[in-house]
């Protein structure tokens, strides 16, 4: 899911480890940032996405847990604590989609799960390719598509419409503006 993220921690060792702020949450993750160096104290739109390298741990929980990020130590790795909805996995303000989640835990939708990721992506978007208007459009300046090509800079805006529960759906159709 794409949010609006201040960056409120560069690590000095490892250039890609950046500490977030989204809402009221406070994450340290894996940043892309490929297009434009990201800068201390800005606000930027990221694509947050959770990486298991190996085999999934996720398990239920009491109802009355509260839904929480808990990072495991000084690692990039968290216990995402939250509810289940399909391929969704809603912890507090974040929301984030594993088709896993969908495919090999179908049974605990609707259920509080404890789930560990070895660390949560942050894809950091292009300075002014997405916007959102009052209607709920986008307006897209240069899209990066998955083959490579992308709409010029120089080329009128295009809109097209993000689908609340997959942002990555914006490449597929668009109106000329």
């Amino acid at each position: 899911m794409i949010y609006q993220a201040k960056v409120l921690h560069i690590d000095e060792n490892i250039e890609e480890q950046v500490t977030l702020q989204i809402g009221n949450a406070e994450i340290t993750c894996f940043a892309y940032s490929p297009f434009y160096e990201v800068k201390l104290g800005s606000i930027y739109q990221v694509d947050l996405e959770l990486l298991v390298l190996n085999d999934y741990t996720v398990e239920e929980i009491s109802e009355g847990s509260e839904p929480s990020l808990s990072r495991t130590g000084n690692t990039f790795a968290y216990v995402v604590t939250g509810r289940v909805n399909g391929r969704y996995l809603k912890s507090g303000e974040l929301t984030f989609k594993d088709d896993v989640l969908l495919s090999d835990f179908g049974y605990l939708d609707g259920k509080m799960v404890a789930m560990k990721v070895d660390r949560i992506n942050a894809d950091f978007q292009p300075e002014g390719c997405i916007k959102t208007n009052t209607l709920g459009w986008v307006i897209v300046k240069s899209v990066r598509f998955y083959g490579g090509h992308s709409v010029p800079e120089k080329a009128p805006p295009a809109r097209t419409r993000i689908s609340p529960l997959n942002p990555r759906d914006y490449a597929a159709s668009f109106i000329a503006g």
